[in-house]
Parts: structure tokens; C-alpha cells; sequence
């Protein structure tokens, strides 16, 4: 009785150690298998930035890193070598791991400065709007905020308050500008806190210097709002209408 429970215990230990090699050697089959479907799979260098990098920068060698990924996702603009990317300027902001692709580059030759920043058919245009002073003082418009601006002028019913530019980036803040890749292109002495520019077309940078003599003011958009809906412009009639004031006597 006992020769046959031992008997019993040998055969249940051989079958399993039989029963483990066996999950081995088909673990192992199917590990084999797949590592030989990856391995036909082709693929093709790709660059990546290594860190994020501001918009308007000379791209450097450290912020960069080539990585291999499956050439069927690989878009055909996809940068492949870092000597396609370094010392050119990034268009847009670039995050890390971010696919560098040719159209978001620009050929700087090398160098670095504020004209790199400026795409083309666009100008740089600085503007001084005395009334918004207090508003760019206390730090509240930073460079690559959007904002409205605000004329008064008279009209045939008196003053009058209308919206001009609807949602325009702000390039510079007093001397603050977005990051450009060198320290060099930086302003030497800080100019006034109310001293703004912006990146436009050379007609809308003659309308913005002609809004400055009109004495303007800006408002703070929203980060999360580009909309421009109509807006009314404001006159005496209007507030009259909306608000019952009296019309001033003349």
C-alpha cells in the first residue's frame, strides 16, 4: 500500500516537471515567433526633440534625438538626421518627443535674431499705447497672449469706444520678448512697460501705428477663447438707449 502511494507521488512529480518544460519550450516558440514578426517589420530613423523647445529657437544639437520607429508611420516630411535640424530655427513650439518634420523649420543659415522670427510677408511693427499703461504694468499682457484693441475717438454724437484688432498675439511685453534661442537678440535696456509689438502685415502694422496716435487700449483675451463676434460700437446713443443716461446738455 505504501510502495503504491509513493509509486503515485513519482508519477504526479514526473508529469509535472514534463508539464513545466513543455510551458517552457512553448513560451519560448512563441517568443521567437514574435521577436521574428517585429524584426520584419522595416523601419526608418526618425529625429524627435529631446526637450521642449520654444517657438523662434536656433535648435541645438542636445535638443534632439533620433529614435526608430515603423517607416509605414513615418510622415514623409518626417525629419531623419539631426543635421537636417540643428541650427535651424523652430517655427513652432516643439514638446518633447514631438516629431520634427521639415515644414516646422526654418534655414537660418546658423544665425540667430529676430528676423528669423518674423515669417514671411509679415513685419515686426513696436507700438506705444499710452492708455493701456497701467494694464501692461502690472504684468498682466505677456508675450504670446492675445488681445483686443480699443479706440476712442468723437463722432457726431460725441465720444465713441470701438474694437479695432480681434484677437491679436502679443510678439513683446516692454522688453520681454518670446524666446528667440540667443541671448544676443535680446534687447540691451528694457524699454518702457508700455511699449508692445507685433507680428503683422505691413498693412495692419500702418493701421496699428495709426491706432497708437489715436491714443488706443487693449483688453486680455481669454486663453481659451478666439472668438470674434460682431461688436457694437459704443456711442452716446447707445448708452442712452441701453443704460438710460442723459444726453449731455449742449
Amino acid at each position: 500500500m505504501l510502495a503504491a502511494r509513493r509509486r503515485t507521488g513519482y508519477v504526479m512529480i514526473a508529469l509535472g516537471v514534463f508539464l513545466g518544460v513543455l510551458g517552457f519550450f512553448v513560451t519560448f516558440i512563441f517568443a521567437l515567433r514574435a521577436t521574428a514578426r517585429t524584426g520584419d517589420i522595416p523601419m526608418q530613423p526618425v529625429v524627435v526633440a529631446a526637450t521642449d523647445i520654444p517657438e523662434r529657437t536656433l535648435i541645438q544639437a542636445n535638443q534632439v534625438r533620433v529614435i526608430d520607429l515603423p517607416a509605414d508611420r513615418v510622415p514623409p516630411a518626417a525629419a531623419a538626421s539631426p543635421t537636417e535640424v540643428v541650427g535651424k530655427f523652430a517655427v513652432s513650439r516643439l514638446y518633447a518627443g514631438q516629431l520634427v518634420v521639415r515644414e516646422a523649420l526654418a534655414d537660418t543659415g546658423g544665425s540667430a535674431g529676430l528676423a528669423f522670427a518674423i515669417p514671411p510677408g509679415k513685419v515686426l511693427v513696436t507700438v506705444n499705447f499710452a492708455s493701456a499703461a497701467n494694464t501692461v504694468a502690472s504684468g498682466a499682457i505677456r508675450p504670446g497672449d492675445r488681445v483686443d484693441i480699443i479706440v476712442y475717438t468723437d463722432g457726431d454724437n460725441g465720444k465713441q469706444a470701438a474694437a479695432t484688432f480681434r484677437n491679436l498675439e502679443v510678439f513683446s511685453v516692454g522688453g520681454r520678448l518670446t524666446t528667440i534661442g540667443s541671448p544676443a537678440v535680446q534687447p540691451q535696456s528694457p524699454q518702457p512697460a508700455t511699449v508692445l509689438q507685433f507680428v503683422v502685415t505691413p498693412q495692419e502694422a500702418l493701421e496699428l501705428k495709426f491706432l497708437e496716435g489715436l491714443g488706443a487700449d487693449l483688453v486680455l483675451r481669454s486663453a481659451a477663447d478666439n472668438a470674434t463676434p460682431p461688436l457694437q460700437v459704443v456711442d452716446m446713443d447707445y448708452m442712452a438707449a441701453k443704460y438710460g443716461l442723459e444726453r449731455p446738455r449742449r
